[in-house]
Formats: C-alpha cells, structure tokens, sequence
C-alpha cells in the first residue's frame, strides 16, 4: 500500500506540475509580446506559440477544479486569438468571416469555436459578468490585455483587478460631455442585470467617480489592438 501511495503522491505532484508549466509559459510569452495594452504580432515566434497552443490542446481538464478551467479556458480564448491573427494578419477581426464563430480551434481535447469558448465554457458556468473585461478579441475596442496569465489561486483578485481598472478607464467609460459606455454593455446587457440601470449600477460599484444620467453607447473599435 505504502508503495502505492508515494507513486499516487509524485503523480499528483507531476501534475500539478504540468498544470503550473502551462501558466508559466503562458505569463513569459504574453510578457514577452504584450504591452500597453497591445500585442506585437509581427514579432512573435510562431513555432514557440504554436508549442503553447498544442499544451492547451491536448491538456486534461478531468481533475481540475473551477477556478483552474476558467483560468486556462481564459488564457486559451486570449492565445488563441493572438495565434489567429499572427497566422493571418487583418485590418480587423470582425472582418474575417467565422473568426468567431465558424473558425474551429481545441482547446482541452474538445473542437469549438471562440464563441464557444466564451459562452459555453465561461459565461454558461460562472455567470461572471468581469469575464467581459479579461477575454480580448484583438480589438482596441476590447479592454487593453495584459501581459501576464491568468492563474487559479490569483483568479479572483485578477478579475476584480482587470473589472476595476476597465471601468475607471477613460477610454473605456468616456465622462466628457454625455457619459458613453462600451458596446459590450449592450451585447451582453443580461450578463449585467438586464437594464441601462443595472448596466449603471454595475459600472458605478466599481467606480471612483460615480456615474449618474443617460448613457449612450459608443461604436465599437475593430481595428486591431497591434503595435
């Protein structure tokens, strides 16, 4: 028994270890290719990307608690969108048929679209509405990314960090004459209460300076959230 249970021991501690390899690799690429908020896609080493991807491919999500799935499911929706775009460069995601929704990619040994991944495999489970400000779709109308992984043990405070930081953002909620807000407040309007005031009472429990009237939604920038 005793022999048994030091190889049950060293495997968890060599999974945990894989577990841990894979955001690792994952905050020194995006360190090495990500910031202010926006991502050198001309300068990044497709085949060192291309290795990340296929651990996120093939990794195995079986034992793996929830806040592990949806750090790696976040990391994987944002690398994949770097590796879509780095393989075929374009003037704006939105323009590409089925970048979304058509295009297939793996991620964990299951076949789905990006909006697969956001929706059945993040939104459906958490009901988490912060999500919207950590996946970037290569857009500069995305909140900015960041240049480091999302991790299980630090998820919380990296959503709560990432949402405050989005919604004190001047670019992101404009105060200058009437306040504008993001179209994702729109798009997702559920995901944050259903209403224009609950959108405003979401946005303003994260605040500094309180909003308070109409809002308005501005158009959504596609271009590209390259250097």
């Amino acid at each position: 028994m005793k022999y048994f249970a030091h190889i049950l021991f060293f495997l968890s501690l060599s999974l945990a270890s894989h577990g841990q390899s894979i955001f690792d690799q994952t905050d020194a690429l995006l360190k090495k290719y990500v910031s202010n908020g926006a991502v050198s896609y001309s300068e990044i080493n497709q085949a060192e990307f291309a290795d990340l991807i296929k651990k996120y491919k093939s990794f195995d999500l079986s034992t793996k608690n929830k806040n592990f799935k949806s750090a790696f499911y976040i990391n994987a929706y944002n690398l994949n969108v770097i590796q879509k775009i780095t393989e075929k460069p374009t003037t704006s995601v939105i323009k590409r048929s089925g970048f979304f929704d058509k295009d297939q990619i793996t991620v964990a040994g299951e076949t789905m679209t990006l909006n697969q991944l956001e929706k059945e495999k993040l939104l459906k489970v958490t009901k988490d509405p912060r999500l919207h400000f950590v996946l970037v779709c290569g857009a500069k109308g995305c909140p900015p990314i960041e240049p480091f992984a999302y991790r299980p043990q630090q998820l919380e405070n990296q959503l709560e960090g990432q949402t405050k930081k989005a919604l004190n953002d001047d670019a992101f909620i404009r105060t200058k004459g009437q306040t504008e807000i993001s179209q994702i407040f729109q798009w997702y309007m559920d995901d944050f209460g259903g209403s224009e005031s609950s959108i405003l009472e979401y946005i303003n429990s994260y605040r500094d300076s309180k909003l308070s009237g109409a809002i308005k939604y501005y158009e959504y920038d596609w271009s590209p959230n390259g250097k």
